[in-house]
């Protein structure tokens, strides 16, 4: 992994207990299995979506197994279900997708959240419920999804990332050929508050806390087993730390100029994080865009990790030293730079269409409900409507090309109620909002755009 030092100047599984002694003394006493290992008959009782009142893994003998594990928080996981499924139905017999979930708590987590989320219950795909982690210790890991792909002999042939369960491998692996299956990178570091990122993914070095370092600021490729994110921001001690982790070159320059614009509430700057705030000018755009039609056809290592530490005295500076570092790097090393412009710029406005007020409040108590994958209840009472525009932009059309803006000049706080809608499409967007006297027009307005561009030569 390469790392790009900016400046820096410095001052000098486990397993969880089982019930029974016998089966905590078993699981600890596992040796962790590897590819080309043969995995063991293991007896799964606790099932759900599944005929059978338990699942021995030798009952899968002559097809190729993929354990899928997975948790109720990673909507990458829920949200590759149907995807999995529909694979399940496609290869029939020939194959068995198997999700497993051992997160904490899993036996009195796992069923109440199968049956009510409104993915998972339209699933034929069966589920274990390891509440005893019996394969956590076979097959260690540290983030999820995770898949282990098993042979019909019972032989570990692959240990992957979810992306990698596609009709084409699994056609390769079924007719005896070898497609290309990466071993998932695991990491067994967690990035930590009190340490400088350079410590925690060398895990070697001088034990220094962040209060030790009078400035640091850091660019690295991208650092594998780590999860995507965008910039978060804490204060450690007399240091302010803002880390960005395996991030590509546009989310960072929306986190450096941004991001300094944002305030929790309803500020309207907030949907400028936003595709639709973003006007691309290069030559190159494999940089932001996936060039193949799938996600897998990307290369990764277009992937950046940005850590900068300062003195807490100098917060109100922490976004023009990001937007100067970005700068002074992608410009020699991609040749592009990133600038905040006003151009005027065609929007989907939210209008009033009549002088009839029909979305005053009528006073009760304060409520908002966004839709979910658990649910689609959608409703804002006694809110202003501009809670209703953040709904818009930031869960139901978060990838819509044009800017959307509240032009109702509505000071008051109103009632909207649009359970059961489909909201993500203006088609239906605009159906739904007859009722209030409300409506989408296309109009044009001077907004603020990031350009990133290429740079003058």
């Amino acid at each position: 992994m390469k790392l790009i030092f900016l400046g820096i100047l410095a001052l000098a599984t486990h397993l969880p207990c089982n019930s029974q002694k016998t089966q905590t003394r078993q699981v600890e006493s596992v040796k962790p299995l590897d590819i080309g290992d043969k995995c063991p008959d293991i007896t799964f009782t606790h099932l759900l979506n599944s005929p059978n009142k338990t699942i021995n893994l030798s009952g899968f003998k002559g097809k190729l197994l993929i354990l899928n594990f997975w948790s109720t928080w990673c909507t990458s996981c829920i949200s590759a279900f149907p995807k999995l499924d529909s694979l399940q139905k496609k290869f029939g017999d020939q194959i068995q997708i198997l999700p497993i979930a051992d997160q904490q708590q899993a036996l009195q987590m796992i069923p109440k959240f199968w049956n009510s989320n409104k993915i998972t219950r339209q699933l034929s795909l069966p589920t274990i419920i390891d509440d005893k982690k019996i394969l956590e210790a076979y097959l260690p890991k540290t983030s999820v999804p995770h898949e282990v792909w098993i042979d019909g002999n019972g032989i570990i042939i692959a240990i992957t990332e979810s992306r990698y369960i596609t009709e084409k491998n699994i056609s390769l692996v079924l007719s005896g050929k070898k497609p290309f299956l990466p071993r998932k990178e695991e990491k067994a570091f967690r990035l930590q508050g009190e340490k400088p990122f350079l410590v925690n993914i060398t895990q070697e070095g001088v034990d220094m806390p962040t209060s030790g370092i009078y400035y640091s600021s850091t660019l690295s490729d991208r650092v594998p087993g780590l999860a995507s994110t965008s910039i978060g921001i804490r204060v450690v001690g007399n240091r302010i730390r803002a880390i960005v982790a395996n991030s590509r070159v546009d989310q960072l320059y929306k986190d450096a100029f941004f991001r300094q614009l944002h305030t929790i509430g309803l500020n309207p700057n907030y949907f400028q994080f936003l595709n639709s705030r973003i006007a691309l000018e290069v030559k190159d755009s494999t940089l932001f865009y996936w060039p193949g039609k799938n996600k897998e056809d990307w290369p990764e290592a277009k992937t950046f990790c940005y850590e900068l530490i300062l003195p807490i005295e100098d917060s109100s500076k922490l976004f023009s030293y990001m937007q100067k570092d970005l700068d002074r790097i992608f410009s020699n090393t991609f040749g592009i730079k990133g600038t905040v412009e006003k151009r005027r710029t065609k929007c989907w406005a939210l209008v009033r269409t009549s002088n009839i007020d029909k979305i005053h409040t009528l006073g009760s108590i304060p409520k908002t409900k966004f839709r979910s994958l658990v649910n689609d209840t959608c409703l804002f009472i006694n809110q202003p409507i501009g809670q209703f525009v953040y709904a818009l932009i930031l869960r139901e059309m978060p990838n819509s090309k044009i800017p959307i803006i509240d032009k109702t000049g509505y000071t008051d706080n109103v009632d909207l109620d649009f359970t059961g809608i489909d909201l993500s499409n203006m088609k239906n967007l605009k159906d739904a909002l007859k009722k209030y006297d409300l409506d989408f027009i296309e109009i044009e307005e001077e907004l603020e755009l990031l350009v990133i561009s290429d740079v003058d030569k």
